[in-house]
């Protein structure tokens, strides 16, 4: 008997013991599914950024309208958010006491600091840039679909040679039905079309793009610092933002439809 001889029953569980052991073995992470609706997207915004967003924000607007003549036209806004769900507009200069408030799903517009007229009203662009990140994916999808963009509909695509997720959108040619467009790796919005329903107070205004740039990150996080509104193809008014500040202190009163002048707010 060969004393080096190997038993078959022997070598199939030496087999056996191997396979065992390179099944267990480290495998790479499965790549992330693809979202499959408007609300996988705005769930994949909410993670990305999760416990890291703002939760104020302040800064100086600077305006710019372009008018049909070539002429334009420059104005300034002081602006406070409190996220999510709160913005305060003070047209500049502050002392004619004009301005807007954007809070529970209306915008108060405030003329000689006294309440003019509120109107209901869902700031698409104050979901789709601070509130998606603040408050879970169920409320942003709420707000969006009273907004107007059918978040069943998912589409992708390319926006200035990057991957883009195209939320309520029906196809390459549809400009018309309101949606948005959303980085496939930052998980920001680019671009953004609001048409106004039909037989509401806005309904009568043609549909709106905007087109969302010079994101720099701040705090670690990507904050837009210039938007441009096009009608029709041609941009109408821009706006850029400076002395951008997160997370100060900010007076809540600053965003009460019942007052518009708050002394000691912060500066």
């Amino acid at each position: 008997m060969n004393p080096f001889r190997i038993s078959p029953l022997v070598l199939m569980a030496c087999l056996v013991s191997i396979g065992g052991c390179a099944s267990v073995a480290p495998q790479a992470p499965a790549a992330p599914s693809a979202p499959a609706t408007g609300t996988d997207v705005l769930q994949r915004m909410n993670s990305r950024y999760e416990g890291k967003w703002f939760q104020t924000m302040q800064f100086t607007q600077e305006n710019t309208r372009y008018g049909a003549n070539g002429r334009t036209d420059r104005s300034q806004w002081k602006e406070y958010m409190l996220v999510p769900g709160r913005l305060r507009i003070e047209f500049m200069p502050a002392s004619g006491g004009n301005g807007a408030i954007y809070a529970d799903g209306n915008v108060y517009s405030f003329e000689g600091a006294r309440l003019a007229r509120t109107v209901a009203q869902i700031n698409i662009l104050l979901v789709l840039t601070a509130d998606v990140y603040a408050q879970p994916a169920a409320s942003s999808a709420r707000h969006l679909t009273l907004a107007g963009i059918d978040l069943t509909k998912l589409r992708n695509d390319t926006w200035n040679e990057r991957r883009v997720w195209v939320v309520g959108s029906t196809g390459t040619t549809d400009l018309g039905s309101p949606q948005f467009w959303v980085d496939a790796e930052t998980w920001v919005v680019h671009r953004v079309i609001d048409r106004p329903a039909l037989g509401t107070a806005r309904g009568s205004r043609p549909a709106t793009e905007y087109r969302l740039g010079d994101y720099r990150i701040l705090n670690g996080i990507p904050v837009v610092h210039e938007i441009v509104l096009l009608r029709d193809g041609q941009p109408f008014f821009k706006e850029q933002y400076t002395d951008v500040q997160l997370n100060t202190s900010l007076d809540a009163r600053l965003f009460s439809s019942a007052q518009w002048r708050v002394p000691a707010r912060a500066p």
